[in-house]
Formats: structure tokens, sequence, C-alpha cells
């Protein structure tokens, strides 16, 4: 079967599993100088599923609590709204990747929420050693920002398993194996979905020029952040890929963020330190 445009599966991105209406209201929420914790502890309190899996994130060491948190209520108070969406984006954003595609030879998307995940936390990370974004702001960019690679699999399966084989066989990253069998890659398709959700234009962007922050026309620094974030996570071998780790003063997000190579380590070996810890709790 002929391989489909861009614009193709852009238009096919709603039978990627939308997120929840609740996550939607969520985000307006945290947008609305107008909305009161009270409010938004109705809403997450609705769904008795989506309210006992924010509990169990809310509690676990990702997001710092320093007691247990045994009610939705005592959670938007002690985290704050801000905190409150990027634990609503966690569990929302796990169950688009448990609906997704389960095909031989298809995307490990198991390994791929894993990577998404870790992504998110040294998002997290960086955004506390620099003012690029919000830092939950930065843990949603980073969650989201391989998105694009699940709607693949899910709409080409059979096209990307031919990209995937392409990957694995030889020395090819998945952004150019993408470019030149589809014509396109994952960050483009990522930009779009995000888009289609109403995320902020920094998220949108900063998924977009994820693996090359230094073109983008706006939100540099947002972009730069992001693909900090997951080169210290490829280079740690968590998810799909592994790659050998270079010298961070030469990586163009690093210059692009004036950050110093001894920090990266550092951000990273607490980044990957922290998703240890909580990786049982948070992948089941």
């Amino acid at each position: 079967m002929q391989n489909l445009t861009l614009d193709q599966i852009a238009q096919t991105a709603g039978d990627l599993p939308s997120l929840p209406t609740i996550a939607l209201k969520v985000m307006e929420m945290v947008g609305d100088p107008k909305a009161s914790a009270s409010d938004m502890q109705r809403v997450i309190s609705s769904d008795q599923a989506l309210a006992a899996r924010v509990l169990k994130i809310a509690n676990s060491a990702l997001f710092g609590t320093r007691s247990e948190i045994t009610t939705i209520s005592h959670a938007v108070v002690v985290l704050g709204f801000s905190t409150i969406r990027s634990v609503v984006m966690t569990s929302s954003i796990q169950r688009v990747y448990a609906e997704g595609t389960r095909r031989a030879g298809s995307l490990s998307e198991a390994s791929l929420w894993e990577h998404s995940l870790a992504v998110a936390i040294a998002a997290r990370e960086v955004a506390r050693w620099t003012d690029a974004l919000p830092q939950e702001e930065a843990f949603v960019s980073g969650l989201l920002h391989d998105i694009g690679k699940l709607v693949l699999n899910k709409n080409q399966p059979n096209a990307y398993a031919e990209v995937l084989s392409e990957v694995y066989r030889g020395d090819i990253s998945f952004v150019d194996a993408e470019n030149r069998m589809l014509g396109f890659n994952h960050a483009h398709l990522g930009a779009i979905v995000v888009r289609k959700w109403k995320l902020p234009a920094s998220v949108v962007n900063s998924i977009l020029y994820h693996h090359n922050p230094g073109m983008a026309p706006a939100d540099v620094p947002a972009c730069a952040l992001t693909s900090l974030a997951n080169e210290m996570i490829v280079t740690a071998g968590i998810g799909l890929e592994k790659r050998v780790e270079g010298d961070w003063a030469e990586f163009e997000a690093v210059k692009l963020l004036s950050m110093k190579a001894d920090t990266v380590h550092e951000i990273k070996e607490k980044s990957c330190a922290l998703f240890a810890a909580e990786k049982d709790s948070l992948m089941s």
C-alpha cells in the first residue's frame, strides 16, 4: 500500500485514542484564573479510575510529596494546579499507550512509554537549572515528545515496521529513516497531534524541533531543553535507542542553553536515578 502523506495522516489523527475529556478540562482549568481548587477536585473525582491513578502518581517520589496524599482535594492543594496537570497528563497518556497497537515487528510501545516518561523526568530536571520552560510544562513536553511514533505505529503499522527494521539494521536514526522512507518524521506528526489537543505553542514547538532545536523559529530554549532531555535518556539506553554519550559541550542543545558539561552529567544521573526508583510503580 502506498504510504500516506503527512496531510493524510494528520487527517486521520483522530484515530489516535483521544485524551480523556477530563484531562482536556484539567488543562483548561490550569489556565483559568477563575478556577478554584474545589473545581479541580470535582473534575478529577468524577472519573474514579483517573482519580485513583492520580493519587498513586502523586504519592510517588516523582512529585516529591513529603507526606501521604489520600484525597484528590489534598493532592490539588499540596501539588498545585501546574503539577496536577502533569500528574493527570501522565495518567492519561499512559492510557493512550496502553490502548496502542501490538503487532509482530511493530514498535514496542511499552519501551516507548518508558522512554517518554524518563525524558519527562529529565526535562523537568533541566528546567530546574534553566528558565527555558516552567518545570511542569517541560515535563509535559518530554512526556509527549515522541507521540508521533505512536501514531505512526498505529496508523501505518506496515510502513513503520519497515522504518524500524531500517533503524535496527544499520547506523541510522529514527528521524533519518522516517524522512527517507515516509517523507516526514515523528516530530512533524507529534506537533500536529499536540496542537489538536490545544497544548501551548511552546510545547508544540519543543516537540516539532526536538531533533533540531537551532532551526526553531520560536521557543528555541524550550526546544533545546526537550532535545537535551531526550539525548540524556537515549545515551542512558532507556527505551528504544541507545547511543554512546559524546562530548556534551559540543551538543547543540547544551550550547543553546549555555550549560556546562558537568551540569549535564549531574542532571542526567539524577534523572536516571529518579526514574529507576519509580519505574515499577509508574509503568504499571
